[in-house]
Formats: structure tokens, sequence, C-alpha cells
């Protein structure tokens, strides 16, 4: 068997695992959780921006085949059916593709052996205004202290930076902050013994870097050190001018408080002026990994700069994905969307890592690989052998690789202001 083979027989079964899902709801109709999953993955189909009409079009030949269809339903009954599909299906389904990408790609490359590097952060989502949307979701203030006009969601999201896999997501709505939306996420976030966290300053909480240790899950997070905000062991730490230094974290709930070994690490501070628009400031990181286990002082620093891999995922979630504007009008069907848009990115990263397999370091554009998954998907619904495209698609992902460049920066500009608050000049 070719490789080319295998790796389509591979993604055939990523795209059954929505037909793993029940074949009906709770009263039979034409539409039902399989049905409207792959539905919705139509509907957020990567570069095709489309509408209900043509995604009940393009879905008809395997609605026919494999749905049970008779024929071609409403729009009218869509928006009815994914009144029903639950986001803990949608959650499921990730969780499935996750689990196959996983496996099928193997250790991933990087000196740590086989630990999960898992980046944890959060963006705001502009939606349509309703009354749904309007009364769950945050309407920021302007500078003139007019509130926006479209309603923000924030979504936060677990992603294993090395593989650009995303793994679990939550949405929260008005009067929720990321340390909020963090405990959320870890009820159905699965971490272990093994992974290790890394988040920014905005994560910051001794109770649930109790609940990440408890889990044996280690810790990569970037402290605040100003004087108002720092915590006590960090405000020491830079009180001294040390550069490493290991001390006793105290962590967990107030009435049960733990103390437990950690290390404080700062990064060298750059030559030059700043970066334009920008300040100096100095990084510290609190970390579990210790010199013992192989972690220096600069892999931490490393491991934290890999951070980035998530806001590049956002980018590709808000601009490739165009997640906004979001066709429902209901933060439940805003959900499901962010949930179809992360199951594309999860089969982008399998082609990803299967055409990057043999190239030693280099890389494939990552645009390439949703479009790739696009394509191959579309010949599966339309029950079409996609053999011949997956040869087709690896091969010139591989031929139009190229040799990353470090040390680049881009800044990080809104490309969709629209319903986002302004201030000094700047969206937010």
């Amino acid at each position: 068997m070719s490789r080319f083979h295998h790796s389509s027989c591979i993604l055939r079964r990523f795209l059954q695992i929505p037909l793993r899902l029940s074949d009906r709801f709770d009263r039979s109709r034409v539409w039902s959780p399989r049905g409207v999953l792959l539905w919705l993955l139509v509907l957020t189909c990567p570069d095709r921006k489309t509408a209900y009409r043509r995604t009940l079009t393009a879905l008809e030949p395997i609605g026919m085949r494999l749905l049970g269809w008779t024929r071609r339903p409403s729009p009218a009954s869509i928006c009815v059916a994914r009144r029903k599909l639950s986001i803990a299906m949608c959650r499921d389904a990730l969780h499935a593709v996750v689990s196959e990408c996983e496996r099928v790609l193997g250790p991933q490359r990087h000196p740590h052996g086989d630990r999960r590097f898992i980046a944890i952060d959060g963006t705001r989502l502009v939606t349509r205004r309703s009354a749904d949307t309007a009364r769950r979701l945050a309407r920021y203030p302007r500078p003139n202290g007019e509130k926006v006009h479209n309603p923000q969601g924030l979504v936060v999201s677990a992603v294993d930076v090395f593989r650009r896999l995303p793994l679990d997501w939550i949405l929260v709505g008005k009067g929720k902050s990321e340390r909020t939306a963090l405990t959320g996420l870890l009820e159905t976030l699965r971490l272990g013994p093994g992974d290790v966290v890394i988040m920014d300053r905005g994560f910051a909480s001794r109770q649930r870097f109790g609940v990440l240790l408890e889990r044996g899950v280690d810790l990569v997070a970037r402290m605040s050190t100003s004087e108002v905000n720092a915590w006590t062991e960090v405000a020491e730490f830079v009180a001294s001018g040390s550069k490493n230094a290991i001390i006793k974290l105290n962590v967990g709930e107030r009435c049960e408080p733990v103390l437990v070994r950690a290390r404080l690490v700062e990064r060298d501070a750059r030559r030059g002026r700043p970066r334009k628009g920008t300040k100096a400031e100095r990084m510290v990181i609190l970390t579990t990994l210790t010199e013992e286990k192989g972690f220096s002082r600069q892999e931490i620093v490393d491991i934290y700069a890999a951070r980035w891999g998530i806001e590049s995922l956002f980018k590709e979630l808000k601009s490739f994905m165009a997640v906004e504007p979001f066709h429902s009008t209901t933060v439940h069907g805003c959900e499901q969307e962010i949930a179809a848009s992360l199951l594309w990115m999860a089969l982008a990263a399998y082609l990803q890592g299967e055409a990057e397999r043999p190239l030693d370091g280099r890389k494939v554009y990552r645009s390439d690989c949703l479009r790739a998954a696009a394509d191959l998907v579309t010949l599966f619904l339309a029950g079409l052998p996609i053999d011949d495209a997956m040869r087709r698609d690896i091969t010139a992902l591989r031929d139009f690789s190229y040799a990353p460049r470090l040390g680049r920066h881009y800044p990080r500009e809104c490309r969709m202001p629209f319903g986002r608050s302004v201030q000094r000049g700047k969206a937010k």
C-alpha cells in the first residue's frame, strides 16, 4: 500500500467521524445530528464563504446516499434542526478528530520526549446583533461612552502549539474574564501527566494553577511584574535581581493553600530600543519544569515564545476561515460555527503534519492545507475517490514548502474593525 493511499484511508476515517453521531433527534425528521454537523462543515468551508441555500445543494449527494434524504430540505428546516445539535455533540466530534490526529501523526518534533505543549489563550469575536447576543454577550464602550452595536464573545481555546492542532474551546459572554473561562475549559479539556500548559499573564491564578498541578500538568506561565499586580513570590524575585530561582509557591484554594516547588526565570533584556508602539518590559516566567528534567533557562523562554502559535491560529480563524461575521444570530449557533471551524483546522493540521513528515524542518503553507482539506471533503461528499487528489495535494504542499526565517515580527493589527471598541486610534 502506498503512503498516499494510506493517508487517504486515514482522511476517510476523519471524515466519517461526523457520521458516527446519532442518525435521528428525539423526533424523527429529515435532519439528524450527523446531518447538521456535516452541513456546518459545508457552511464554514475554508476560503468559500457561502449561504444556506448553496450548502443544501452541496450536501444533497451525501444526503441522498448516507443520510436517508428523499428530497432536498428547505433552509427553514435547518434553522430549526441546528437548535437541536448540542455543543457537547460538537465537542465530542472535535475530540474524536484530535485523538485520531494524535494517533496517526505520532511523536511531536521537539527535544522534550512525548510531552504535549498546550497553549491556552483567548480572543474576542464579533457577532451579529440580535436579542440573544445582545443579552448574553458584551457590548464594549467607545471612547465617547456609546456602546458598540455588535456584541462580542470571548473564546478561550487550547492548542497543541507544535502541531497547530486545536484541542478544545469555550465561549463565554457578559461579565466573564479569561480566568473564569479557563475554569470552564478545564472541565472538558483532556489534560494529564506529561502535558505542559503555556499561558499568558491574564490567566495567572493560584486556584487554577492548583487544579492543573493536581492533574500532574506542568506550567509555563508569564507573570505580571507590576508593583500593583505582582504576586509576593514574583515581587521578591524581581527585587533580588536574579535570573533563575527555585521558590515555594502557594497554590490552591484560599481556605486550603498548598506549597509546591516551582521556578522563576527572567528573559534577558533585548538590546536596542523597543519596537514601535511597544515599551520595554521585564518578562518573568513561572514554571514547574526544572533543570534536572533538562529544561534550561533559555529553553523555558523558548517554550513560552512558542505560545505565539495560538495567536497565529486565532488570526487564521478570523481571517482565512472568516468566522466573522457569523451566519447565526444566536450564541448557540455561533458556538456551533466555531466548533466546525476548529474541525477544519484539525483536518488541516493532519495534512500539514503528513506533508512536512519528510521535509526535515521545512514548512508548508497553512492556508494551502486548509484549501486542500476543503477540496478533499468536497470530493468525499460527492462520493468520488480521493486517492489521486490526496497524492496531488500532498505533493503540491511539499513542492511549495519554505524554510522558516527566525526573528521575524508582524504587528498585531485589526483587519476587521467593525463592532470593536476603538481606543487611541487602535481597534481592540
